[in-house]
């Protein structure tokens, strides 16, 4: 099991200090894990991201997209900006999307 971050409104949340300069940034996919779990109760969470600042010892802020499940709905939460251990890049399978602008980030 990986410590993936699992963004949230309130604690944890980093966007007042780390706000995005809005340059262009490259955008990723990611996916718990580094393969699906072959059992279908155990869904994998995915989430899109961009690193918005890298402060020091290996922790990068990200700026969080996601739908989160909840029972028969899904809800959009964005943005979620948090700390993360930099090492979360080779626990899970992120995939480049490419450098995106503030407006096509938007």
């Amino acid at each position: 099991m990986t410590n993936t971050p699992l963004p949230t409104r309130g604690f944890g949340d980093v966007s007042v200090e780390y706000g995005d300069d809005r340059s262009d940034k490259e955008v990723y996919l990611q996916a718990t894990g580094l393969q699906k779990d072959p059992d279908p109760n155990k869904p994998r969470h995915v989430l899109i991201y961009w690193v918005n600042a890298t402060p020091s010892g290996g922790i990068e802020i990200w700026d969080i997209t996601q739908l989160e499940p909840h029972g028969h709905w899904r809800q959009y939460h964005y943005p979620n900006t948090l700390k993360v251990d930099s090492v979360e890049r080779t626990r899970n399978q992120a995939i480049s999307l490419g450098v995106f602008t503030s407006e096509q980030r938007e």
